[in-house]
């Protein structure tokens, strides 16, 4: 690489860094007026609340990042440091629930969008005591979601529910179920 090509890439690298919040989880001014949704799920007496913010994740800034080798790594890094420093919204429940196969203590949790080391999106509940992480299983569809959506929904059957999310062109849903008492 030339002296050139390096001044230049090592340039675009500080753009990046510098500006990397802007694509972090509620930062930039693409978001600065997205919409905040809540949602409440009753299963017998028991409820399950989600609140977060519909973002536009940086108008797919972070999709370019996280497609080049050369700004990956950075991207995942502040886009999970973002994510630590302030989540998209709250997840709440009553009873002890089972999400994707995981289990979540009842409580109240901070709600987070970041990417494991395989670059592939989760959710992480972070608790007062512990944190769970939801692996996403997204799907590719036709239909592109401009704001992220996350939907808290009756499951199939009684006493369950689903947590669908969309953004982009993909799309997931992950089960939930209250734990047997």
């Amino acid at each position: 690489m030339t002296a050139t090509w390096k001044k230049i890439a090592g340039a675009s690298l500080l753009l990046l860094v510098a500006n990397a919040e802007a694509f972090g989880q509620k930062t930039g001014a693409a978001n600065r007026n997205a919409p905040k949704v809540s949602q409440t799920l009753t299963i017998g007496k028991e409820t399950i609340k989600l609140d977060y913010t519909s973002i536009t994740w940086g108008e797919g800034q972070w999709a370019k990042q996280l497609s080049d080798e050369a700004t990956k790594a950075a991207a995942k890094a502040n886009l999970n440091k973002a994510a630590e420093k302030e989540g998209l919204g709250s997840f709440e429940t009553s009873v002890a629930l089972t999400i994707g196969g995981q289990k979540v203590a009842a409580g109240a949790y901070k709600l987070r969008f970041t990417l494991d080391d395989n670059y592939k999106w989760q959710i992480v509940l972070a608790g007062d005591a512990a944190s769970v992480t939801l692996p996403l299983d997204l799907k590719q569809v036709e239909d592109e979601s401009k704001r992220l959506r996350v939907g808290l929904l009756a499951g199939e059957k009684d006493n369950t529910g689903e947590i669908h999310v969309a953004f982009g062109k993909q799309r997931c849903r992950i089960a939930v179920a209250p734990d047997a008492k």
